[in-house]
C-alpha cells in the first residue's frame, strides 16, 4: 500500500475507504497476502488443465514435489488412477458451464487419501483467454467424523433393535419420541406407528398411572429413577418391567428421559415360586425336632434350625458363628471331653460319615448333659461353603430308659443268682437247725448247751438274711404292713448312733405324728441304715461335711419326674385344659430323704450309683450292692428312689413309699387337694435345667402367675439390674456361671430390699449359715403343683 494512500486517514478506516485508496499493486499485494495465509487450497488452471498458479496450501497437497515440478502439469499423474476421471471431469464442467462443485478424493503417492470440497470457476484474462480458478476446502477430518457418527448410529440402531430390553425416550411432556422394537412389541402391530408422540398413559389404571408418572417426574427432576412397573398393555397382556430412567439434554438444552425396561415377568413368577418353596423348606427345617447344623471347615456354624439354636446356643445366636466352646461331647465313664479322634464334630469335619452314634453332650441352656444321636453327611459341592451337615437328635429319655432297662436286667440277673444261693443256703440252714434241735434233746454239758444256743441264734440271723435276699430277688414276698415313721426312726437311732464317729452329727427331723408308711419295716430300716452308712463313708473318705439328716414328708401328689414310675397320673399340664385334668382321687406317698453335706457325687457317679457292684470305695471296703439292694427294696414295695446331688455341696437320696393307714394297711386314694392360685403376680424363675424350667413355667402360668424365665443366676441378676420388678424370685440353689441361688438372693435384695425369695433344691440339708444373708424357705425337689402353689402363695402372703 502506497504512502499517499494512507496519509491523513483515521486510525479506524472502513474497508471501502481502504480499497478505494488501493493501487493495483496494493490490491495484488493484498490478494497475495490472503492466498499465502488462507487454509483452503487455491489454484489456477489453463485450458489444458495445467496448473499455472497455486497458494502454499495447494503445493502442500504434493509434498514430494517442488513448485517447479508441479506448475505446468495437470496433477493427474500424481494421484490414484481411479480418482483421475472425477478430478478432470470437474475441470471440464467448469470450462463448459462456467463453474462446478465436486467432492474430490486425492490420493498422492506415498500419502493418505484426503477429501476436498471443491468449487471451480471459469474466468478470462484481458486477452480473452479462459482459465479456471479452483478453491478446495479440506473436509477429510469432518467426513471421517461423519462416517464414524454414521457407523455409530447404525450400531446404535442395531443394538436398540436387538437388545432384549425395551428402550424409549420421552420429552418433557412425557411423550414417547423414540422407541425400539422391543418396546413397540407390547402394542398390537396396527397401533405401533401411533405410539410415537403419545404418553401411552391411557393404558394404565388410575393408581398405576400416578405411580408411572411419579417415576418419570423423579427421573426428570433428580436425574435418575428405578422401579418395578406392572403394566397392562393394549394387547391385554400384563407384564412386569424393571425400569431404569435417566435424564439427558440435547445441544439446545431440551431435557429428555431415557428409559430402559427389562421384562422380568417370568423372573418375578419364578422368584415368588422359589419364595414359596423356600418358606415351605424353612418351615420344615425349623419344625423338625432334631438339630440340623451346617458347618464349614473352620468349625463355623453357617446354617442352623430353631432346634439347633436352642440346643447349642440357647436360642441366642444366629449364623454365622463359631461352634460354642462350652458345647462338648463327654466320655460317660469320667465325664471328661472326648479326644478329637473320638469327637463326632471333629470327625465329621475331616470327612467321616457319622451314622447314628449316641453321645453324651453338654448343652447351652442347662448344666445337665443330654444324650444325642449324631448323624452327619459330607457336602461334596465345590460351590457350597459347607463342609458337613450334622443332625443331632435328643434321645436322652430313650437312652435313660435303655440304661434303666439295662440296670433292671442286671438287677434281675443278680436277683436270680441271689435267689438261687439264698434258697440253697436256706436248705443248709434248715438242715443245721434240725440237727441242732435234735442235739438239744440230748444230755449236754453247760458248755454244750451254750454252744448249741449260740449256733441256733446264728441260724436265726442267717435265716433273716436269706429272707431279705429272697425278698430282693422277689422270690419271697416282703412282709409289708403300716408303720409309723416315728417308730421306725426310734429303732433306727439305736442301730445308727453307735456306728457314727463323734465328728458327724445325725439329725432325725420330727415326722408328722400320724405319718405312716406301708412296707416291710425291717427292710426299710436296713435300707435307711445302708444310706446313712454310705453318707458316713463319703464324709470320712473325703474329709468333707459333718451332718447327716433324715427327713420325711407326705406327698399329696407326685412331681413330674416320678409320674409314670408310680401308680399315679400326671399333675402337670397335658392338654388345652391344663391343670383342670387333675384326678378326683390320688394315692399319697411318703418321701423319706437321707441327706448329707458331704462331697456330693459327680454326674458320672450318680448315673451309675444304682448299678450292681458299682462302688467308689476301696477294694476291701464295699461290694457295690448296698444301693442296689435299697433300690430293689423300694421297687418291691411299689415305690421308687431318686438321687439328688450337687458336687461339693452334698447328696440327698429320697425313697418314695406308699403311705400307710391303721385301718387298711395301705392307705386308700384320697380326694385331690385343691390348688392355690395366684392373683396375676410376676415370678422370676431361675433354673438351669431346661426341661424343669419349661414345665415349672407352664404350671405357674396355669396357676395365674406371670413368669420371667432365666436359665442362670447371672441372667436373672442382669434382668433385675435392667429394671425388672418381679413379685417373687423362685431360684434353684446350685447353678452354673458363678452365681448360685444364695448369691442371687443376696444381690437381688440389694436391688429390691423387700423382694420375697423361695429357694428350691433336690438337696435339702442346707443350714442357715450356708444360706448366708438371705434366709428363706426351701421348696424341695421334686414337688408337685399342689405343694409348689401352696409354698409360693404362703411366701407371697407373708411378704
Amino acid at each position: 500500500m502506497s504512502k499517499d494512500a494512507s496519509a491523513g486517514e483515521t486510525s479506524h478506516p472502513d474497508f471501502a475507504a481502504i480499497t478505494e485508496a488501493m493501487t493495483v499493486e496494493d490490491a495484488r499485494d493484498f490478494l497475495e497476502l490472503i492466498l499465502e495465509n488462507i487454509p483452503d487450497v487455491v489454484f489456477v488452471k489453463d485450458q489444458e488443465f495445467r496448473h499455472i498458479k497455486g497458494n502454499p496450501a495447494f503445493f502442500d497437497v504434493f509434498p514430494n514435489k517442488s513448485r517447479a515440478e508441479i506448475l505446468g502439469t495437470t496433477g493427474a499423474e500424481d494421484i490414484a488412477p481411479d480418482e483421475v476421471e472425477v478430478y478432470l471431469a470437474a475441470d471440464r464442467e467448469a470450462f463448459a458451464k462456467g463453474k462446478s462443485e465436486a467432492v474430490e478424493h486425492i490420493t498422492v503417492a506415498g500419502q493418505s487419501t484426503r477429501t476436498f470440497q471443491s468449487k471451480k470457476i471459469r474466468f478470462e484474462n484481458a486477452n480473452g483467454t479462459p482459465f479456471i480458478l479452483g478453491i478446495a476446502h479440506d473436509v477429510t477430518a469432518s467426513r471421517a467424523a461423519e462416517e464414524k457418527l454414521k457407523s455409530a448410529l447404525q450400531f446404535q440402531s442395531l443394538v436398540l433393535d436387538h437388545i432384549p430390553d425395551a428402550v424409549f425416550v420421552k420429552d418433557e411432556e412425557f411423550r414417547i419420541v423414540e422407541a425400539n422394537e422391543n418396546f413397540l412389541k407390547f402394542y398390537p402391530e396396527d397401533q405401533r406407528a401411533s405410539v410415537i408422540g403419545t404418553t401411552t398413559l391411557e393404558q394404565y389404571e388410575d393408581n398405576e398411572r400416578d405411580e408411572f408418572l411419579e417415576q418419570d417426574r423423579k427421573a426428570l427432576e433428580t436425574g435418575f429413577s428405578e422401579t418395578e412397573e406392572s403394566i397392562q398393555f393394549p394387547s391385554g397382556e400384563r407384564r412386569i418391567l424393571f425400569t431404569k430412567k435417566a435424564r439427558f439434554e440435547d445441544e439446545a438444552g431440551a431435557r429428555f428421559v431415557l428409559g430402559i425396561g427389562r421384562d422380568i415377568t417370568e423372573l418375578v413368577e419364578t422368584r415368588k415360586a422359589n419364595e414359596v418353596s423356600i418358606a415351605l423348606l424353612n418351615t420344615v427345617f425349623d419344625t423338625v425336632s432334631g438339630a440340623i447344623i451346617g458347618l464349614n471347615d473352620q468349625r463355623q456354624v453357617l446354617m442352623i434350625n430353631n432346634a439347633g439354636r436352642q440346643m447349642i446356643s440357647g436360642g441366642k445366636k444366629d449364623p454365622p458363628f463359631d461352634w460354642p466352646e462350652e458345647i462338648t461331647f463327654l466320655d460317660p465313664a469320667d465325664m471328661q471331653p472326648l479326644e478329637s479322634s473320638h469327637d463326632p464334630i471333629a470327625r465329621a469335619l475331616v470327612g467321616q460319615k457319622i451314622g447314628g452314634e449316641v453321645h453324651l453332650m453338654t448343652t447351652a441352656s442347662s448344666s445337665d448333659s443330654r444324650y444325642v444321636r449324631v448323624t452327619s453327611s459330607l457336602v461334596r459341592s465345590d460351590a457350597s461353603p459347607l463342609k458337613t451337615v450334622v443332625v443331632l437328635d435328643d434321645v436322652s429319655e430313650a437312652e435313660r430308659n435303655r440304661q434303666h432297662i439295662e440296670r433292671q436286667s442286671r438287677l434281675d440277673a443278680l436277683g436270680q443268682l441271689t435267689g438261687g444261693i439264698a434258697h440253697d443256703f436256706n436248705n443248709l440252714l434248715n438242715t443245721m437247725q434240725y440237727a441242732l434241735e435234735l442235739i438239744r434233746r440230748e444230755e449236754l454239758s453247760d458248755r454244750g448247751k451254750r454252744s448249741t444256743e449260740a449256733a441256733l441264734k446264728s441260724i436265726t440271723r442267717g435265716s433273716e438274711l436269706t429272707s431279705r435276699l429272697l425278698a430282693f430277688a422277689k422270690k419271697q414276698p416282703a412282709r409289708a404292713s403300716a408303720h409309723k415313721v416315728s417308730d421306725i426312726y426310734s429303732e433306727l437311732k439305736e442301730l445308727v448312733e453307735p456306728a457314727l464317729e463323734a465328728s458327724i452329727e445325725i439329725v432325725f427331723a420330727e415326722p408328722e405324728p400320724e405319718e405312716m408308711v406301708f412296707c416291710d419295716s425291717g427292710q426299710l430300716q436296713n435300707a435307711l441304715l445302708n444310706l446313712i452308712l454310705n453318707s458316713r463313708d463319703a464324709i470320712m473318705q473325703h474329709n468333707k461335711g459333718n451332718l447327716i439328716r433324715i427327713d420325711s414328708r407326705t406327698l399329696e401328689e407326685l412331681p413330674v419326674d416320678l409320674v409314670g414310675t408310680l401308680d399315679q397320673v400326671p399333675l402337670i399340664p397335658t392338654d388345652e385344659d391344663g391343670l383342670e385334668e387333675r384326678p378326683d382321687r390320688v394315692q399319697r406317698f411318703v418321701e423319706i430323704a437321707v441327706s448329707d453335706n458331704g462331697p456330693g457325687m459327680t454326674k458320672e457317679v450318680a448315673s451309675r450309683a444304682l448299678d450292681p457292684f458299682f462302688t467308689t470305695k476301696g477294694v476291701n471296703s464295699g461290694t457295690g450292692l448296698g444301693l442296689s439292694m435299697v433300690y430293689g427294696f423300694v421297687q418291691q414295695s411299689s415305690g421308687d428312689l431318686r438321687i439328688y446331688t450337687e458336687e461339693g455341696e452334698g447328696t440327698s437320696i429320697k425313697l418314695y413309699l406308699p403311705r400307710g393307714s391303721k385301718e387298711t394297711g395301705k392307705e386308700e386314694p384320697l380326694p385331690t387337694a385343691p390348688l392355690t392360685y395366684g392373683n396375676g403376680e410376676t415370678i422370676l424363675v431361675a433354673e438351669d435345667e431346661e426341661f424343669l424350667l419349661d414345665q415349672l413355667s407352664e404350671v405357674l402360668k396355669e396357676l395365674n402367675y406371670k413368669v420371667i424365665e432365666t436359665s442362670s443366676g447371672q441372667e436373672a441378676l442382669e434382668l433385675l439390674q435392667d429394671g425388672a420388678k418381679p413379685d417373687l424370685i423362685l431360684t434353684d440353689v446350685v447353678m452354673p456361671g458363678g452365681i448360685g441361688g444364695f448369691e442371687l438372693a443376696r444381690q437381688a435384695r440389694e436391688i429390691l430390699p423387700e423382694i420375697p425369695i423361695l429357694y428350691m433344691s433336690g438337696y435339702t440339708g442346707f443350714t442357715d449359715e450356708e444360706m448366708g444373708e438371705v434366709i428363706a424357705p426351701l421348696l424341695p425337689k421334686p414337688s408337685g403343683p399342689g405343694i409348689t402353689s401352696y409354698q409360693i402363695r404362703r411366701v407371697l402372703d407373708q411378704a
